[in-house]
């Protein structure tokens, strides 16, 4: 194994925080959605949401480890979601002593909201490149997507056992299933249709 230069070091560490703050310069909400009582919804429950859209139900476990966080720490931010209705507890299909965090019918509306004005946001910063700039941008990042998913760790990539997506393909839910719907946990890996990447 060849030790990593400090070139190397310094733009693995870089790299997130620049692209943090050049795509997300401000959060989408402070305001910005006209949901009353939903005014101090972080980051962090922003991006469960998202889990949940892409992901469907899945163990508090399972969302917190993709946070990056201790089961503990996420447990608040769950509570929070299921207080604004965005978000419910369901009981798991196979085992019923293991409990589900899926978007309710409002937290996939609100999702929704989000999205359009998080794509409005992305689509303003990006139209400061030029055409061609734009072009190697999205290229760049398509082969970092690719790149990152040959060093994954080895195993499923999503609480669910699905396997890896083929470089290039969305984000999609099993089939017959839509985004956000809750999954059938009894699905085979071989059955399964990918579901992240």
């Amino acid at each position: 194994m060849r030790p990593l230069s400090e070139t190397e070091l310094y733009l693995l560490f870089s790299h997130g925080p620049l692209f943090h703050r050049a795509l997300f310069p401000r959060m989408p909400l402070s305001g910005d959605v006209p949901d009353a009582g939903l005014e101090d919804l972080n980051m962090t429950h922003i991006r469960t949401l998202v889990f949940l859209r892409i992901h469907g139900a899945s163990p508090l476990s399972a969302v917190a480890r993709w946070l990056n966080l201790e089961k503990g720490s996420f447990t608040p931010v769950a509570r929070r979601l299921v207080a604004a209705g965005l978000a419910e507890t369901v009981p798991d299909g196979v085992d019923r002593r293991r409990t589900l965090l899926a978007l309710t019918e409002a937290g996939l509306a609100f999702d929704d909201r989000l999205r359009t004005r998080m794509a409005e946001g992305f689509a303003r910063q990006v139209d400061r490149l030029s055409a061609a700039d734009r072009k190697r941008f999205f290229d760049a990042l398509a082969r970092i997507r690719k790149l990152l998913l040959q060093i994954q760790p080895e195993g499923a990539c999503c609480p669910h056992g699905h396997p890896h997506a083929p470089p290039g393909a969305p984000p999609v839910a099993p089939p017959g299933e839509s985004p956000g719907a809750p999954h059938d946990p009894t699905r085979t890996k071989e059955g399964s249709s990918p579901c992240c990447g």
